[in-house]
């Protein structure tokens, strides 16, 4: 082609390009006051860190740096922000082809013909590419040994500043389509994710088409410590080399301003000072070529000073060739660039864009195109009109390979870094490089012919009339052949063209990370280093690496890895060798997977014993991997980790003991807790977010997906289990991967793993340890009973003991699972008092409750016997289903027994199925038939049971009843997850593994023949889904319920009625927390401990009690400056003053937070208020300076049952911001000569009849509760006053409530709402039918609530009823507040080092209730 014909590559080459678009912010460009000229730069300056190349990897990497040193960044290109839109996407093709001295992008062709880019720009390649937006292969995060926790983290970082969902319209709808038509499948919706199959991208382009560069990453710097240069090229890196001829170091660099004067920039002489090189694949090497390291050969050539001879710099020099298809649309089509992206499975990536008006004229092709080529145009023209240039609407759909195995090098041109060095990619010089261009041709060829596509394509054009148009377009300077149009191996060599995903040049080897081999103080950090591309766009990860790998290079974050081997530790012993008596801080019983994060977590600051039934995970290496799950399982010596029994509904069941618990047993499933049991449970989610990560450093890991599990998926997304979440550890409504605690060796990773986080001097664990017994005392005065220590017995029979220390804070903690924990709760005396005495049990308190509340999941399914050969697989994919049934399978692990053991006749056609396809499966076991199952289980069973002692041993496993299927609920929601299973085995993705032979109703059979429980099956289990799932319940051991949370224990986990005493294990479960519990008990174990540890360090903090403070000391200077506040004076309980006074440090402060009646008393007692009172109190005036509450009014109502004593726990909030509360049970209404007023006869009789005595300092008083509002944020306010200069003497306070009419209008709303609740249908038990609402009112005006007057019609008008019976629950604010008596920061205006921090400075209360805020507040 002739150089003159460029002309229209310029303008077809620029929407080829234009093919990645993702997300990104910034409305405006920021202004950086750390960004300048190289022009205003000193001719010699010294710096920690110099990094050369501002673009897509050394701003992150200058950013994340900034915080640590002092860091400058050289930048030989100008800044993009200097004309607003010049990046636009509109603009995507001017800027690429603008060829001025300022231009961004510097455009060259390689040696291999084609046109090729690179940025000089600060913000790199992401100012000038297409802007797609995609995270790296995870093969390419593993090969690369990077810690996918920090990985993650700094995508994160990324994306928060450029990432945005990309506009999917008709073209790119079509594509999608068309794709997964072709077979691309599934759909993955939209994702940062590289996975298999059909997705929509982000892109760095925001909703109003405005990039988004690496340039915005800038904005996390610390402006401080960084300095950017503009126009400043490098022409040398400066080394020196020791006396001794040893290795050279990298001192500093020679630069260059736009001008042409030279300045240098030193390293300063930390030895972890370094250059980093972060500028691209091609701007790296040729700075070291440059500098003198690289071929001794080509260097000598070019009369460079050889540093140090390096081969290997410049080779390797690798490209992902791209290819399309042109296709001209009869209809118009959106500017669009890259959005939709196919994965195939052999790893082509399939994109598109779109309205780019790619196509010039006939005339300027470089090759004759058919007659109906010509014609189209003509046609076009006429129907567009001439505004479209002569060119026609269309698109193109392009491949590229993702990992090419054809390489080149580089050789420099000249000795100026302004001057491209030459470059060859060597494009398809590898044959597989052909082969997988034209797999991925074939895939394009396949969504152009596609019916979903087809409307986009002119009828009269053919496929080949396509590949000879675009052969023809001048997209390169590469010949074309006669068959470039009919081969599709020459038309991928002859119209090959590139995105710029250049990589390779630097490449990594051995060493440490991206450390220039054999030289000091130099690294690169750039797309150089990579082996391959990192998926479909590098930009995204190039980014990451800046941030990640200075976490990892510089020691700014930890870095964590799996457990390769078994961990040796030197605190697990067997108990036979534990002393007789033994003291310690914690007794943690039960080493399970709540019991060790438990363990491990408390062991950081205090001392623990942990005591474990079982034996240790680690003795037998291989005897936990995934291929031994049943053997393990069913093993039945006296060393098993499983105890198996069953329970007394007939169901086969198993407990752990083992150290590590059901972690070490169960089928691996990982997966977090669904957010409404985290609500529910109010955990701290900060800490259960932290917790689970703690966890999943040691042992979760994303299992692989093959054949029988990618069917069972496919087939529940055919079923309507939708969407499809990919790979995810939350529970989420859909189909997902989970992760597993198998590891990619199958090797499986425990709770027991989790100790390796412990501090081994805190710490002992005891083995084959069996506690017996719980040891109580009582107090003298026969106080509450308190948990002092457990009596345990080794595996030889020998009892010892070990006690709590005499520590406030030590306690005893049962985690020993849903049985352990309540049975040696009942074993030590707690439980129900009749149940013990039996056993001859004495008992410590009567709790009826233990044992109570048993549940589990039932769990059924279908075998589905497979005529292919399967994987074996654990729990991968899972289905949660709207209903909240979970679907899950497992596979290959040869389940089926032959059918004379089955418990029933089966169909003909299954003997028939065991006669073709049985296999052998080991000698021990029998022949089997190879398969699978599909199970269901629902998520919130309502059917519960119970435990009994079986014996006082506690070996042996009680009595369970979980009564699975006793509520009709439950076989409903069991029915609805049969269904379910029934479409996955039914459905097209799932045919292969299926029998044709084989009904559905043989299925079913089949599985109700298993002899799997003991339960009888009845003529209609298979053909009745109710009956099969009454009759064929298995279990995967999520029990839970026993000891719950209201019932045994508080909502801290402590025994209810006894001291030192926790239960923490799934236990306390209301319900089991999503699709498998064992995340969330770990999970629980870590953040209970986390909170049990006190987050203050005790060496910095002293608390003294009973210590009044009088007065605020302050200073002023001797030039009557602003005072400082600097010491306080307080009085102990002794009435001895003290003085505690501020150091001498500028940042020491007084920070007053007594609440909105003590911070405003004590301001004024040391002389900060209003001077007129300060005056008449004889208070010296340091500074001349409203108070509210949140009214209550409710009302009571006498209960004809028995209430449960509660507090506040349920609260409605409503449109108008009324808060409706209740309590009960706290027999708060006096006897009648009590009340202020007479009441109606009918009260008088309800007290008669059902007044109860409550303790001999009580009155004889009535059960019931109250109903009470309050508004959120009352106008009426009030004010304070001191009563004198007693600061332990209240001031006085008037709260004003209800001076504001609107107050007294919300408030007769919210009581307008308590009365609809009170007459409702759902709270009518709780009502005693003969007394009416107004002599509800009448009962709780009589009240003695305050001393304000009742009025004749305080009872019949709401308005007269909020005034006269206000109650408060103390929720003052606003004597301190923010703007009038402190700044935003809480500082006192007017007043140096004092603060005021809580309640006071609030100008409307938080919420409902404050403390939560308050305490947040102060953290």
């Amino acid at each position: 082609m002739e150089r003159g014909s460029w002309r229209f590559l310029k303008t077809f080459l620029p929407l080829v390009f234009a093919l990645h678009p993702y997300f990104c912010h910034a409305e405006k460009a920021p202004n950086y006051s750390f960004v300048r000229e190289a022009t205003s730069a000193p001719r010699v300056s010294y710096h920690r860190i110099i990094v050369v190349g501002g673009g897509t990897t050394g701003c992150p990497l200058a950013a994340t740096l900034s915080f640590k040193t002092s860091v400058l960044v050289l930048e030989r290109g100008g800044s993009p922000y200097t004309k607003p839109g010049r990046t636009d996407k509109v603009n995507f093709l001017i800027q690429l082809y603008d060829t001025s001295s300022d231009s961004y992008s510097q455009q060259f062709f390689s040696e291999d013909g084609v046109s090729c880019h690179r940025a000089r720009v600060l913000g790199g390649g992401s100012v000038i590419n297409g802007g797609f937006y995609s995270h790296a292969d995870p093969q390419f995060i593993k090969e690369a040994g990077l810690d996918e926790d920090s990985v993650r983290k700094a995508y994160e970082w990324v994306e928060k500043k450029l990432a945005f969902r990309s506009p999917v319209l008709q073209w790119q709808s079509a594509v999608k389509a068309g794709l997964l038509e072709a077979g691309v499948s599934p759909f993955n919706q939209f994702t940062n994710e590289h996975i298999k199959g059909t997705k929509i991208g982000a892109t760095i382009f925001d909703e109003n088409d405005h990039r988004h560069t690496a340039a915005d990453l800038l904005e996390y710097a610390e402006p401080e410590s960084i300095k950017v240069y503009l126009h400043a090229t490098v022409h040398k890196i400066i080394f020196t080399t020791g006396t001794g001829g040893s290795r050279p170091r990298a001192t500093g660099v020679i630069y260059e301003d736009a001008r042409g004067v030279r300045h240098e920039a030193y390293l300063t002489k930390d030895s972890k000072s370094e250059v980093i090189l972060s500028a691209g694949a091609i701007g790296s090497p040729q700075l070291l070529m440059l500098s003198g390291i690289g071929p001794a050969r080509q260097l000598q050539a070019m009369g460079i000073k050889v540093v140090k001879d390096q081969p290997m710099v410049g080779q390797n020099l690798a490209d992902n060739a791209m290819n399309g298809i042109m296709v001209p649309s009869p209809l118009p089509v959106e500017v669009s660039l890259l959005s939709t992206v196919g994965i195939t499975q052999s790893d082509n990536y399939i994109e598109a864009w779109s309205g780019l008006n790619l196509p010039s004229s006939p005339g300027q092709m470089r090759t004759p195109v058919p007659p109906v080529i010509n014609k189209m145009y003509m046609e076009a023209k006429k129907k567009f009109g001439s505004s479209l240039n002569t060119r026609l609407p269309g698109g193109v759909i392009i491949q590229k390979a993702g990992r090419p195995l054809s390489t080149g090098h580089m050789e420099l041109r000249s000795t100026n870094p302004n001057d491209t060095p030459k470059v060859w990619f060597n494009y398809f010089q590898k044959p597989e490089d052909v082969k997988m261009c034209e797999r991925g041709m074939e895939t394009i060829i396949k969504v152009v012919n596609s019916k979903s596509f087809s409307r986009f394509r002119y009828p009269s054009i053919s496929t080949p009339d396509l590949l000879n148009l675009t052969a023809a377009l001048p997209s390169n300077l590469r010949p074309r052949h006669p068959n470039t149009a009919t081969s599709l191996e020459q038309f991928c060599r002859d119209t090959q063209m590139t995105f710029w995903h250049y990589h390779g040049s630097c490449q990594v080897g051995k060493g440490r990370p991206c450390r220039v081999l054999g030289v000091d103080g130099l690294r690169v950090i750039d797309a150089s280093t990579f082996h391959v591309t990192p998926g479909t766009n590098p930009q995204a990860t190039v980014m990451m690496l800046g941030r990640t790998l200075l976490l990892v290079v510089f020691a700014l974050a930890p870095y964590f890895c799996h457990v390769e081997k078994a961990p040796h530790y030197s605190f697990v012993q067997e108990a036979t060798s534990a002393p007789s008596l033994s003291y310690h801080s914690y007794i943690v019983v039960g080493g399970g997977a709540a019991g060790c994060p438990l363990a491990a977590t408390l062991s950081e600051k205090t001392n623990v014993l942990v005591l474990e039934r079982g034996g240790s995970p680690y003795l037998i290496p291989g005897k936990t991997d995934k291929v031994n799950f049943l053997l393990g399982l069913y093993d039945t010596s006296n060393e098993s980790y499983a105890q198996h029994f069953y329970s007394e509904d007939g169901v086969s069941s198993q407990r752990a003991r083992v150290l590590g618990g059901g972690t070490v047993i169960n089928a691996g499933y990982y997966s977090h807790a669904d957010p409404k049991f985290i609500e529910e449970t109010r955990l701290d989610q900060v800490l259960v977010k932290d917790s689970y990560q703690w966890v999943e450093k040691k042992v979760a890991f994303e299992p692989p997906i093959l054949q029988w599990q990618s069917a069972v998926r496919d087939g529940l997304l055919e079923a309507g289990v939708q969407p499809y979440n990919n790979f995810t550890y939350e529970h989420i409504v859909g189909t997902k991967i989970a992760a597993t605690i198998f590891d990619e060796n199958d090797h499986r990773h425990t709770a027991a793993d989790l100790l390796e986080y412990a501090e081994p001097k805190n710490i002992k664990v005891y083995l084959h340890a069996t506690v017996h017994q719980i040891i109580f005392t009582t107090g003298t005065d026969g106080s509450r009973q308190r948990a002092t220590g457990v009596i345990y017995e080794d595996a030889s029979g020998v009892r010892h003991e070990a006690h709590l220390t005499k520590d406030s804070n030590s306690e005893i903690i049962l985690s020993s699972g849903a049985i352990g924990s309540p049975q040696l709760l009942m074993l030590s005396g707690i439980g129900p008092a009749h149940q013990l005495e039996a056993m001859g049990i004495k008992v410590v308190m009567d709790q009826p409750m233990v044992g109570q509340n048993m549940a589990d999941n039932a769990l059924n399914g279908i075998i589905v016997p497979s005529p292919l050969p399967v994987e074996t697989s654990l729990l991968s994919i899972v289905g949660i289903t709207q209903s909240d049934n979970y679907i899950e399978a497992w596979s290959g692990l040869n389940l089926l027994p032959v059918p004379r053991q089955m418990r029933t006749p089966l169909p003909p056609i299954i003997y028939q199925v065991y006669n073709k396809s049985r296999i052998k499966v080991g000698k021990s076991l029998d022949t089997r038939l190879q398969g699978g199952y599909i199970i269901e289980k629902a998520g919130r069973p309502l059917s519960t049971g119970h435990i009994e002692l079986r014996s006082t041993d506690p070996n042996e496993t009680p009595k369970v009843w979980f009564n699975y299927f006793r509520e009709v609920e439950d076989v409903k929601m069991c029915v609805r997850g049969m269904k379910t299973i029934i479409k996955v085995v039914n459905s097209k993705a799932f045919s292969r593994f299926r029998y044709p032979s084989i009904s559905t109703l043989d299925l079913l059979k089949l599985t109700a023949a298993l002899p799997s429980n003991l339960r009888p099956r009845h003529p209609n289990t298979a053909t009745s889904l109710k009956q099969f799932c009454r009759d064929t319940p298995m279990t995967f051991w999520h029990y839970h319920g026993s000891c719950q949370v209201g019932k045994v224990v508080d909502n801290d986990y402590r025994v209810l009625g006894i001291d030192g005493l926790r239960v923490i294990d799934a236990s306390t479960f209301h319900v089991t927390p999503g699709t498998n519990p064992q995340a969330t008990v770990m999970m629980l174990g870590r953040h209970t401990a986390a909170d049990l540890l006190e987050y203050a360090d005790p060496k910095n903090i002293k608390v003294y009690l009973h210590a009044t403070v009088h007065q605020i000391i302050f200073t002023t200077g001797t030039d009557g400056s602003r005072p400082r506040a600097t010491a306080v004076i307080y009085e102990d309980a002794s009435g001895v003053k003290h003085e505690a006074h501020l150091t001498k440090d500028s940042k020491s402060e007084i920070i007053v937070s007594s609440g909105a009646i003590g911070s405003p008393q004590l301001l004024m007692l040391s002389g900060i208020g209003p001077a007129r009172q300060l005056e008449a109190m004889g208070i010296k005036v340091v500074m001349d300076q409203p108070t509210a509450d949140n009214a209550l009014n409710s009302i009571v109502v006498p209960s004809p049952l028995p209430v449960e004593a509660s507090l506040l726990s349920i609260v409605g909030i409503t449109q108008s911001d009324n808060y409706i509360e209740a309590w009960s049970g706290l027999n708060l209404l006096p006897v009648p000569r009590h009340m202020r007023t007479p009441l109606p006869p009918i009260i008088y009789q309800v007290y008669k009849e059902s007044r109860i005595k409550v303790g001999k300092s009580f009155d004889t008083r009535l059960q019931g509760g109250y109903i009470f509002q309050k508004s959120g944020r009352p106008l009426s306010t009030g004010h304070i006053e001191l009563r004198s200069t007693d600061p332990n003497e209240t001031p006085k306070v008037w709260f004003n409530y209800f001076k504001e009419a609107k107050d007294v209008k919300m408030c007769v709303r919210g009581m307008e709402t308590i009365i609809k609740v009170v007459n409702s249908k759902s709270f009518s038990r709780f009502r005693y039918p003969s007394i009416s609402t107004p002599d509800l009112l009448n009962l709780t005006a009589a009240l003695p609530s305050n001393l304000r007057p009742r009025h004749p019609n305080t009872a019949t008008s709401l308005e007269h009823f909020c005034r006269d019976t206000s109650t408060t629950f103390w929720h003052y604010h606003g004597s301190c507040q923010v703007g009038k008596v402190v700044d935003n920061d809480y500082r006192v205006l007017g007043i140096d080092s004092l603060r005021v921090i809580d309640a006071s400075t609030f100008h409307v209360t938080p919420g409902t209730s404050p403390q939560a805020t308050v305490m947040m507040l102060g953290r």
